[in-house]
C-alpha cells in the first residue's frame, strides 16, 4: 500500500510504502493537463519513504504515478498556498 501525505500539501509531500516486499519503482508527477513535471527512481529496499519539495508548484490538482514491474498506481493530490 502507498500513502501520500499531507494531502493537500503546501510544500513537502511524502510518499510512503507499507508493503512487505519492497522494490524499485519509478515515480512521475503530472499536472492536470498530463504534462510530466518530475520523475525519479525510488528504491524501496533502501528507504520506505521519499519526499518531494513542491514549493515551485502552483496551486492545483496533480497526479503521481508509481510504477513497478508488477503494478501501477495513480494518486491524486492537491497543492495549496
Amino acid at each position: 500500500e502507498l500513502i501520500v501525505y499531507p494531502n493537500p500539501t503546501s510544500g513537502i509531500l511524502t510518499l510512503e510504502s507499507a508493503i512487505s516486499n519492497p522494490k524499485v519503482c519509478s515515480v512521475s508527477i503530472f499536472n492536470a493537463l498530463g504534462m510530466l513535471l518530475e520523475f525519479t527512481k525510488w528504491d524501496q529496499t533502501l528507504n520506505n519513504s521519499i519526499q518531494f519539495n513542491l514549493d515551485h508548484f502552483r496551486e492545483g490538482v496533480y497526479f503521481m504515478r508509481v510504477e513497478s514491474e508488477k503494478e501501477n498506481k495513480l494518486i491524486k493530490f492537491v497543492v495549496t498556498r
